[in-house]
């Protein structure tokens, strides 16, 4: 059925077509009745475009209408947004509204205009006069924030077509939005105009002249409703030169071709002839393969890491972040960003297809990473607007509270971050070692990429390393941390047997020239010796080394308690009593009992259940079996006595046997 040449508000409610000046009819250029600015930081002064030599736009602080988000635009202290009025008298009975274009003029002589995005475009549907209208005057429709629409009608400013942050250049700027439906229902609506306004996001600003146009495209043809169905039920966008009827459209008689896409469809290339009447265009799409994928991070031949994995349908343009740095067996390697990112693509043609990308080590290579992370990883995800471009993976992470990323064992460390920060920030993240108040590393930020190294610190014990600070908009990209040797405590026995208290866990194990012993067993005037490796904090030994030697013994990651330990640690305050069974180790190696005093905490003193001095002399003290066994053959140094006790001996490795208070070797000699 033909339609007549003004067609009702439900058939334009599909009328989304943009041609130009070309067969689908003529063109007429509104030009802009009135302008003007209105400004946050001055609610009560009027910036009417008649009298001032440009409009200005920035520092507005706009939401995007994607799904999720409610279109809100709204002011930043200072912001300015720009209104350009257009009379509607001339267009009312043209015929049919088949396109609305909207052109603006960047300033061209002001020194300040750049090229300047994302801008939005915008309808401001209430009632303004231009020598009036402030930032204290803009009607809200009952909404608390200035400026606040959404894409469901609420508000005074209603989204056109597009959400898309559009350019500005200096000169005539033709901006890519389409306003039909716009325009139409402020004519069904009997409207003597329509506005459209331009907002400008945080940091941004434009200098625009004070007139503005609008091209409305129309045709007095008689038309027809043309919808497009595709037989499977696919969800396509059709095209028509370029412009999209997926709702439907009115077209003249003729013959037209169109494309329609879809996601994980080939794309269909039909045509059709408009003849006389309402029509349905049908068509059926094919199904693309799904193809699967692998990324992964290469060194040469050797495979570092799977990067990222997954599907996708044939010849589809797969994009995928990658790390900035990898660690693979304690060795750094790293990749260098594209054009200042750290993301990029490849043509999905083949199944099973798998992508390498390309990493090697730094000209210094960093080897002995303990730890490598991403901070997106590790801390609350950052979501900066340049996180994807910039940032290894694509994102980073910052700490509005401390946050544990990281168990280390005791030893000698660096750490490195790289972090984002919008602007030069002072100590804006910062490390510490366990529940320590002040924190050992404080990284600064500015700009992109910035790389913070801390200085060596120590731990000589577990410790979890936590991060505190950064925003939404400052974070950490990435860290790690280079062990770079052990912790270590430097001993200076006094004596060559001494008694020790260790205040960390510490392996004696490969001390060349020191020995460490726990004390099993004593009787018969002897004490039993047991050596011991890694022990824990606080346990007392005996110490057999060389008098005044400084001896470096490394801490321990972690030790057992040995099972039998007669040694006590001394506490520097409790007074040694002679009415119990405690010994004290002498600079010539044996033990006594002594009446009074006190241990110091870093010494240690022999503490026994019973009189182990039976077989013994008391005054003579305790002997040191170095082989544990106190009842036999002991391998035990005394000190020079005024007469040696009958019995066998090793003495300086070899055998000696006393008979009579006379020694002799194993051959029988009598030996002095």
């Amino acid at each position: 059925m033909k339609k007549i040449l003004l067609l009702t508000k439900t058939l334009l409610a599909a009328v989304l077509l943009c041609m130009g000046q070309n067969a689908w009819g003529e063109e007429v250029v509104l030009n802009s009745t009135q302008s003007a600015y209105v400004d946050a930081a001055n609610a009560t002064t009027n910036y009417n475009g008649a009298s001032v030599e440009k409009l200005q736009i920035n520092n507005t602080q706009y939401r995007d209408w994607s799904s999720g988000n409610d279109g809100s635009v709204k002011f930043n202290s200072g912001g300015k947004v720009a209104l350009y009025k257009f009379a509607l008298s001339s267009i009312k009975d043209i015929g049919t509204i088949t396109g609305v274009t909207f052109t603006v003029k960047g300033q061209t002589n002001d020194a300040n205009n750049k090229s300047t995005s994302p801008v939005r475009v915008l309808g401001y549907t209430p009632s303004w006069d231009a020598s009036t209208i402030t930032q204290a005057t803009l009607t809200n429709n009952g909404n608390a924030e200035a400026l606040t629409g959404t894409v469901s009608g609420k508000g005074s400013f209603q989204p056109l077509n597009t959400t898309a942050g559009l350019t500005i250049n200096a000169g005539e700027t033709t901006l890519d939005v389409n306003a039909v439906t716009y325009v139409q229902s402020a004519i069904d609506a009997d409207n003597d105009y329509v506005t459209i306004a331009l907002a400008v996001n945080l940091g941004r600003v434009a200098y625009l002249e004070t007139s503005a146009k609008l091209t409305v495209t129309y045709t007095t043809a008689t038309t027809y409703d043309v919808t497009f169905s595709e037989t499977n039920g696919v969800e396509a966008t059709i095209k028509i030169d370029d412009t999209d009827v997926t709702a439907g459209t009115v077209l003249t008689d003729g013959s037209y071709d169109f494309t329609a896409t879809a996601t994980g469809y080939e794309d269909y290339n039909g045509s059709f002839t408009v003849n006389g009447e309402n029509m349905n265009v049908e068509f059926t799409m094919t199904a693309k393969p799904v193809y699967s994928y692998t990324v992964n991070a290469k060194a040469g031949d050797v495979v570092l890491e799977k990067l990222v994995e997954g599907e996708g349908y044939k010849d589809d343009n797969v994009y995928y972040h990658y790390k900035q740095v990898i660690n693979y067996g304690g060795t750094l390697y790293q990749s260098p960003a594209i054009s200042s990112a750290y993301k990029t693509s490849f043509i999905l043609d083949s199944n099973a297809k798998v992508v390498d990308r390309a990493y090697s080590q730094p000209g210094t290579p960093v080897t002995n990473v303990v730890y490598l992370a991403e901070g997106e990883d590790v801390f609350t995800r950052g979501t900066g607007s340049s996180a994807d471009s910039r940032c290894s993976m694509g994102a980073g992470g910052y700490a509005s509270s401390k946050t544990a990323f990281v168990n280390l064992e005791p030893g000698k460390y660096i750490l490195k971050i790289s972090n984002r920060c919008s602007g030069d920030r002072t100590g804006i993240h910062n490390f510490y070692k366990g529940d320590e108040e002040s924190p050992f590393f404080s990284a600064n930020g500015n700009g992109y990429n910035a790389e913070r190294t801390s200085e060596e610190f120590t731990l000589t014990e577990t410790t979890t390393l936590y991060m505190l600070g950064g925003d939404n908009n400052q974070y950490v990209d990435w860290l790690y941390i280079v062990k770079t040797g052990d912790a270590t405590v430097s001993i200076t026995p006094a004596n060559a047997k001494s008694t020790y208290v260790t205040t960390y866990a510490l392996d004696f194990t490969d001390v060349e020239g020191l020995d460490a012993y726990v004390a099993t067993a004593a009787a018969n005037g002897t004490v039993a010796l047991e050596e011991v490796g890694a022990v824990p904090a606080g346990t007392p030994l005996i110490l057999v080394g060389t008098a005044g030697t400084e001896y470096t013994v490394p801490v321990a990651a972690s030790a057992s308690a040995p099972a039998v330990n007669m040694l006590l640690a001394g506490d520097g305050t409790t007074p040694f009593s002679d009415s119990t069974y405690d010994y004290i180790l002498y600079s010539d190696g044996l033990f006594y009992q002594i009446g009074s005093g006190t241990v110091a905490t870093n010494k240690a003193y022999l503490h026994c259940a019973s009189d182990p001095t039976a077989k013994g002399n008391q005054a003579r003290g305790l002997r040191l079996s170095f082989g544990g066994n106190i009842t036999g053959v002991a391998n035990v140094e005394a000190a020079a006595e005024a007469k040696a006790q009958d019995g066998k001996f090793i003495e300086n490795g070899k055998i000696v046997i006393v008979k009579n208070g006379v020694k002799y070797n194993a051959a029988g000699q009598q030996v002095k």
